[in-house]
């Protein structure tokens, strides 16, 4: 089912609250999740989850972003 990021409003595919969905087969997101349902009041796509996750260096490491050159 596509539905809207609670965070930043892009459409993204959500399956909750089947244990099929992206954020349940993930382990390191499940809390992530969780608290953005809490904060954001509805589920969060995987780049706002990311950024939930990682750190400004660790984004840099993950997705190559900051780089210059």
């Amino acid at each position: 089912m596509e539905k809207h990021c609670a965070k930043c409003g892009v459409p993204c595919e959500c399956l909750a609250p089947s244990p099929e969905c992206w954020c349940k087969t993930i382990t390191p997101f499940q809390p992530i999740c969780e608290e953005a349902v809490k904060q954001y009041g509805g589920c969060v796509c995987k780049t706002c989850s990311s950024f939930m996750v990682y750190t400004p260096e660790q984004l840099h490491t993950v997705w190559g972003l900051g780089r210059t050159g």
